[in-house]
Protein backbone atom coordinates (compact mmCIF):
# COMPACT_ATOMS: atom_id res chain seq x y z
CA UNK A 1 0.00 0.00 0.00
CA UNK A 2 1.84 3.24 -0.85
CA UNK A 3 1.91 5.55 2.00
CA UNK A 4 3.22 9.26 1.99
CA UNK A 5 6.48 10.26 3.91
CA UNK A 6 8.01 13.77 4.65
CA UNK A 7 12.13 14.06 4.07
CA UNK A 8 14.57 16.59 4.03
CA UNK A 9 16.72 16.28 0.89
CA UNK A 10 19.92 17.99 1.71
CA UNK A 11 21.83 19.64 -1.17
CA UNK A 12 24.59 16.90 -1.26
CA UNK A 13 21.54 14.40 -2.01
CA UNK A 14 21.07 12.95 1.03
CA UNK A 15 17.43 11.79 2.48
CA UNK A 16 16.76 12.11 5.65
CA UNK A 17 13.50 10.73 6.76
CA UNK A 18 11.26 13.06 9.15
CA UNK A 19 9.38 9.74 10.86
CA UNK A 20 10.89 6.39 10.89
CA UNK A 21 10.25 3.89 7.95
CA UNK A 22 9.37 0.15 9.19
CA UNK A 23 9.20 -2.12 6.25
CA UNK A 24 9.81 -5.50 5.42
CA UNK A 25 12.49 -6.64 2.89
CA UNK A 26 13.48 -4.28 -0.41
CA UNK A 27 10.83 -1.72 -1.83
CA UNK A 28 11.34 0.25 -4.81
CA UNK A 29 9.96 3.98 -4.09
CA UNK A 30 9.29 7.32 -6.03
CA UNK A 31 10.72 10.10 -4.37
CA UNK A 32 9.08 13.92 -5.16
CA UNK A 33 10.78 17.02 -4.45
CA UNK A 34 8.48 20.07 -3.96
CA UNK A 35 10.29 23.14 -4.31
CA UNK A 36 9.68 25.99 -1.98
CA UNK A 37 8.58 29.43 -3.53
CA UNK A 38 10.99 31.93 -4.15
CA UNK A 39 12.08 35.31 -2.74
CA UNK A 40 10.31 36.62 -5.40
CA UNK A 41 7.13 34.82 -5.32
CA UNK A 42 6.85 35.46 -1.92
CA UNK A 43 7.60 39.45 -2.19
CA UNK A 44 4.63 39.11 -4.48
CA UNK A 45 2.43 37.61 -2.66
CA UNK A 46 2.66 39.90 0.04
CA UNK A 47 2.14 42.97 -2.06
CA UNK A 48 -0.97 41.43 -3.54
CA UNK A 49 -2.47 40.62 -0.18
CA UNK A 50 -1.38 44.25 1.29
CA UNK A 51 -3.25 45.70 -1.98
CA UNK A 52 -6.07 43.65 -1.32
CA UNK A 53 -6.45 44.97 2.69
CA UNK A 54 -5.93 48.20 1.21
CA UNK A 55 -8.81 48.15 -0.67
CA UNK A 56 -10.71 46.22 1.86
CA UNK A 57 -9.70 48.84 4.00
CA UNK A 58 -10.57 52.28 1.50
CA UNK A 59 -14.20 50.63 1.19
CA UNK A 60 -14.83 50.60 4.88
CA UNK A 61 -14.93 46.94 4.79
CA UNK A 62 -11.92 46.83 6.99
CA UNK A 63 -11.22 48.68 10.38
CA UNK A 64 -7.75 48.22 11.07
CA UNK A 65 -4.44 47.53 8.38
CA UNK A 66 -2.78 45.28 11.25
CA UNK A 67 -2.13 41.71 10.22
CA UNK A 68 -4.48 40.21 12.41
CA UNK A 69 -7.84 42.74 11.34
CA UNK A 70 -8.93 39.89 9.35
CA UNK A 71 -8.22 37.00 11.33
CA UNK A 72 -11.97 36.81 12.41
CA UNK A 73 -14.88 35.29 10.83
CA UNK A 74 -17.49 37.28 9.00
CA UNK A 75 -21.11 36.87 9.88
CA UNK A 76 -23.27 36.30 6.92
CA UNK A 77 -24.88 39.63 6.55
CA UNK A 78 -20.56 41.06 6.22
CA UNK A 79 -19.81 38.22 3.68
CA UNK A 80 -23.02 39.36 1.62
CA UNK A 81 -22.34 42.76 2.11
CA UNK A 82 -18.67 42.36 0.92
CA UNK A 83 -19.51 40.56 -2.15
CA UNK A 84 -22.14 43.43 -3.30
CA UNK A 85 -19.60 45.90 -2.64
CA UNK A 86 -16.92 43.82 -4.39
CA UNK A 87 -18.81 42.61 -7.71
CA UNK A 88 -20.76 46.20 -8.20
CA UNK A 89 -24.20 44.59 -6.64
CA UNK A 90 -24.61 41.91 -9.39
CA UNK A 91 -25.43 38.12 -8.65
CA UNK A 92 -22.17 36.30 -8.65
CA UNK A 93 -24.39 34.04 -10.93
CA UNK A 94 -24.34 37.20 -13.43
CA UNK A 95 -20.85 37.79 -13.34
CA UNK A 96 -19.42 34.33 -13.72
CA UNK A 97 -22.30 34.13 -16.73
CA UNK A 98 -20.76 37.52 -18.55
CA UNK A 99 -16.87 36.16 -17.77
CA UNK A 100 -17.84 32.87 -19.71
CA UNK A 101 -20.06 34.77 -22.55
CA UNK A 102 -17.18 34.81 -25.00
CA UNK A 103 -16.22 30.79 -24.56
CA UNK A 104 -19.97 30.12 -25.96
Amino acid sequence: MPRTIEVIVHADGRIEPLEPIVISGTRRGVLTILETPSDATEASQKTALAALLEQLYAEGLLTSLESGAIERQLSRKERIALAQRLSGSRPLSQIILEEREDRF
